[in-house]
């Protein structure tokens, strides 16, 4: 705008003095030409005033907008210096309620500690009362295993109470480390085993008892003669006997003594049975005399009278086999009447009937021997629907169907026969299947199969027949191969075979027709 101004101030003057004069048109040229020149110089002149003013007015701007900066920049800092500090009081007003939040918290734990604690102390009361009710317990257990071990109850005659002490003796026992047992716990074990049918865990537990103690080898030789290890079952029974006769225990002679018999008479040695039966039985009698009132030795005493009988109906000394037979009911009788509550008197008085049923079946006297054996059978249902557990129990009943079985065929009722024997091989399987290392239960199975055969042959079934004579002659053969086969058994192996040869001849000859 002012360089406008400078213009129109300069030109017009220039224009009238152009006017006034009438120079040539050169002179007017150059004088134009200079004007210009003029005019150009100034021009510049002034743009470079301009500029100059337009850079410092830059420049003034440029320091203004610095400076701007700079105070921008202090503010900031103050801003971020405010914030920090806001920030850190912020944090501080937080920490303080969080430590305020802390001694609260810290209260509140202090009194639920103080409570658990004193919950605790409760229970830890209780708890130190119940340990010490188990403790007295596990004493009272023991103890009474001791009393069990002490009277050397046959397994088979251990009353339910008396298995269930076995048993939580032996749980027991088991529990502790093996350096800790002691001679009840090893005792108590081998009795669980025994029980459970386990002759080969029996066997193991009874490696370390006391071997001083006489009634550890009369349970190693019980073992063995269950394992169908006669002669290592006659080495224990005398090791038990010479032990008991230099402690001058006459009740452990008595039980080495039984299983010296009961080796014998596996063996098919009857007259030395006989001899030995004989030698207990007098003990037992004496035992009798010194304390009368104990209905242990009065049971015991049946043991030696029913092992005699057997005897004797081997060697068919049937009067003498009778009288033992008849003595046993008696006894057996009036222990049950005086404890009718009491199983071991019941258990027996159920033995001492199937062996005078037995005794009046060698005899032919079917009624009797039927009468016999059935009050027999109904007392040994009822015992086995107590204890269904009870392995020996379970053997006993499966002997009274078989007798009874053998009576109905005598009597030629074959349908009867064969229920019975059905029922008889069932439980002989089912009783076999507990401990395949039990010989005589294995020996069992093929009387069964025997027993089922024959009156399969009788009733013409040919083929299940000659499948029952098998199964037998093949059970046998195995206990034969692994030298446990008793002299009974070998009788029935022989006749098994020759049985099962004149079935073939009748099928061959049945065929050929």
């Amino acid at each position: 705008m002012r360089v406008f101004i400078f213009l129109l101030a300069v030109l017009v003057p220039m224009m009238a003095t152009a006017a006034e004069r009438s120079d040539s048109p050169e002179t007017r040229l150059r004088l134009v030409e200079i004007e210009l020149k003029t005019l150009k110089d100034s021009a510049k002149d002034e743009a470079t005033r301009v500029e100059t003013r337009l850079l410092d007015r830059v420049g003034h701007l440029e320091s203004s907008l610095s400076q701007q900066n700079s105070h921008l920049d202090h503010v900031l800092a103050q801003l971020n210096l405010s914030i920090a500090i806001g920030g850190i009081f912020i944090a501080a007003v937080a920490l303080l309620g969080a430590w305020k939040a802390v001694l609260v918290a810290k209260a509140e734990a202090r009194d639920a500690l103080q409570d658990m604690k004193d919950k605790i102390d409760s229970v830890s009361a209780e708890v130190e009362v119940r340990l010490n009710d188990i403790r007295e317990w596990h004493t009272e257990v023991m103890a009474k295993a001791a009393e069990i071990k002490a009277a050397d109850i046959p397994t088979e005659k251990l009353t339910p109470a008396q298995q269930a002490t076995i048993v939580i003796a032996a749980q027991q026992a088991a529990a502790k480390p093996e350096a800790e047992r002691s001679e009840i716990d090893h005792w108590a074990m081998a009795k669980q085993a025994i029980l459970a049918g386990d002759s080969g865990k029996a066997a193991g537990h009874l490696a370390d008892a006391d071997e001083r103690n006489p009634w550890t080898w009369v349970l190693r030789a019980r073992v063995k003669f269950s394992q169908g290890d006669w002669a290592g079952a006659l080495r224990d029974g005398n090791s038990a006997l010479q032990l008991s006769r230099k402690q001058q225990d006459r009740r452990q002679e008595g039980l080495a003594l039984e299983v010296l018999e009961a080796c014998h008479s596996a063996r098919g040695e009857w007259a030395q049975a006989k001899a030995v039966g004989m030698e207990t039985l007098q003990i037992r009698r004496e035992l009798v005399a010194i304390d009368p009132g104990d209905p242990r030795q009065r049971l015991n005493l049946v043991v030696s009278l029913f092992r005699l009988a057997d005897s004797c109906l081997a060697l068919t000394e049937m009067t003498e086999a009778r009288g033992y037979a008849t003595e046993a009911v008696a006894i057996c009788q009036a222990l049950h009447d005086d404890n009718p509550d009491s199983v071991d008197p019941l258990d027996q008085l159920a033995l001492s009937h199937a062996l005078l049923g037995t005794v009046c079946m060698q005899e032919k006297k079917w009624t009797e021997a039927k009468a016999a054996l059935t009050e027999a059978m109904r007392i040994r249902q009822g015992l086995q629907r107590s204890d269904p557990a009870n392995t020996e129990w379970l053997r006993h009943l499966a002997l009274c169907w078989n007798r009874l079985g053998l009576i109905a065929r005598a009597e030629q009722d074959l349908p009867q026969a064969r229920a019975c024997a059905v029922e008889y091989r069932v439980l002989t399987e089912r009783l076999a299947s507990l401990d395949p290392r039990n010989a005589k239960w294995q020996a069992d199975v093929a009387y069964a199969r025997r027993d089922n055969a024959d009156c399969d042959w009788q009733l013409g079934h040919l083929e299940i027949a000659q499948a029952g004579y098998l199964a037998a002659i093949q059970r046998l053969e195995g206990l034969e191969g692994q030298g446990k086969l008793s002299a009974e058994a070998k009788i029935l192996l022989e006749e098994c075979r020759r049985k099962l040869a004149g079935l073939e001849m009748q099928m061959a000859a049945e065929d050929d027709v």
